[in-house]
């Protein structure tokens, strides 16, 4: 259901704090067998908040509860925001779907038993929608007051599980830009077709590559996350779509209604696709071509298989490297751990000055030891304009160089993003 009244204006365009049209839309699964209390959320916010304000109510009946919009007021962290907060019976969440997100653990058994669940929905800044995502999370934590079990997304159509939302929540630095989205994969005679769901509570169409060879899955991945970053770094396509990823690295955004005749219609993602159950799939959306002709980027995808380079914000770069630092001993934990065994490898990115000014170079290593305040590691690369730097050179180095990290493991590479799973305890 869909209590929301939706009667606001959009923010006004250069507003610092502007919010998307698009509302921000979370359901979370609400583990008791009694159903939740419009008071004891209320407690719970008044507690971690202060200064809490009821400002509109709805009136219940059919599926509703109740439902209520609080005021949470500003503090140093984060400025006023409006949530709007329902209770309703769980409903149409299946338990294949809960399974699927959750494995077989306590998590999914206690999703699987609940009855209720209780919908949060806020418009996120534009100017921030990442920090802005992470304050709603934060309140949706407090919400549940049992305890965090899952959260339905209802904007990207995915469920994250308590864990990971206590892990967004508890970080000092917003989440990457794909925590706002998810990229959603269909396979057809006609390739593959990825496509986005969640970009629009951020302010920007959706995305979609269509007919894409299975073989590029990985690249088209990388390559819509390398498309929203400059999205939300405010690089808008020019007047004909073309928009420059990386040094001669180049693709078109067309509008999906601009773009979708120029494929044949039985394409993965292609009009056929478009129709039924998945008749959802059009409005505000963006279709990725080559950059000359009216086809699929498979130009850029080769690129990013190989050598080629996406360029990436410096947004995202100081997001990066500062939570590079934040979870720095995350790291350190898990390299002392692991540091005899032969299965996993440790890696550092670190930041040189090239000999043009202002320019810098970002490396990676792989770590032979730590001490404190400095790295020893192996260069992995070939450094394009760094004096006195060769590949495969070995070094200590100030952690002050540093902007990422990465572990590579035998079940997948883990960056400061996930890497705090890996010293949890299985459930």
């Amino acid at each position: 259901m869909d209590p929301s009244r939706r009667s606001e204006p959009p923010g006004r365009a250069g507003d610092p704090e502007a919010q998307s049209p698009e509302y921000s839309t979370l359901f979370l699964v609400w583990p008791e067998a009694d159903a939740p209390l419009q008071e004891e959320v209320r407690l719970a916010l008044q507690a971690t908040y202060g200064g809490v304000q009821a400002i509109d109510e709805l009136d219940a009946g059919d599926d509703l509860l109740w439902g209520v919009t609080w005021r949470i007021p500003a503090d140093d962290d984060r400025p006023e925001a409006d949530y709007l907060v329902w209770a309703e019976p769980r409903g149409d969440l299946g338990d294949d779907f809960l399974r699927q997100a959750l494995g077989a653990g306590a998590e999914y058994a206690a999703a699987k038993a609940s009855r209720w669940l209780i919908g949060v929905e806020a418009r996120l800044s534009l100017r921030r929608p990442q920090a802005s995502f992470q304050d709603q999370l934060r309140f949706v934590r407090e919400v549940a007051v049992p305890g965090l079990v899952a959260v339905y997304d209802d904007n990207a159509l995915i469920i994250r599980s308590g864990r990971e939302i206590e892990d967004l929540c508890a970080c000092d630095v917003p989440p990457r830009a794909s925590t706002l989205y998810a990229v959603h994969v269909v396979e057809g005679t006609g390739g593959m077709w990825l496509h986005t769901h969640g970009l629009l509570r951020a302010g920007l169409p959706d995305l979609d590559l269509v007919g894409i060879p299975s073989q590029f899955a990985d690249d088209a991945h990388e390559l819509l996350h390398a498309i929203v970053d400059r999205l939300l770094a405010g690089d808008d396509p020019e007047p004909s779509g073309r928009l420059e990823l990386g040094t001669g690295l180049e693709l078109r955004l067309l509008p999906l209604g601009d773009a979708l005749g120029l494929f044949p219609p039985n394409i993965a993602g292609g009009s056929n696709d478009r129709s039924g159950d998945m008749a959802d799939h059009g409005g505000d959306r963006l279709i990725v071509l080559d950059v000359r002709r009216d086809l699929t980027p498979l130009d850029a995808l080769v690129q990013v298989s190989g050598d080629g380079t996406l360029y990436k914000s410096r947004g995202e770069t100081e997001r990066q490297r500062s939570l590079s630092v934040s979870r720095w001993g995350t790291f350190g934990q898990l390299f002392a751990i692991n540091r005899r065994g032969t299965d996993w490898s440790f890696h550092v990115k670190l930041a040189y000055d090239q000999r043009v000014p202002g320019k810098r170079e970002h490396l990676w290593f792989e770590v032979l030891g730590l001490q404190p305040g400095r790295v020893h590691g192996r260069l992995m690369n070939h450094p394009l304009d760094v004096p006195d730097l060769r590949a495969g050179q070995e070094l200590w180095q100030p952690l002050e160089r540093l902007t990422d990290w990465l572990i590579v493991t035998p079940h997948g590479s883990f960056d400061p993003e996930v890497a705090p799973v890996l010293l949890q305890e299985p459930s």
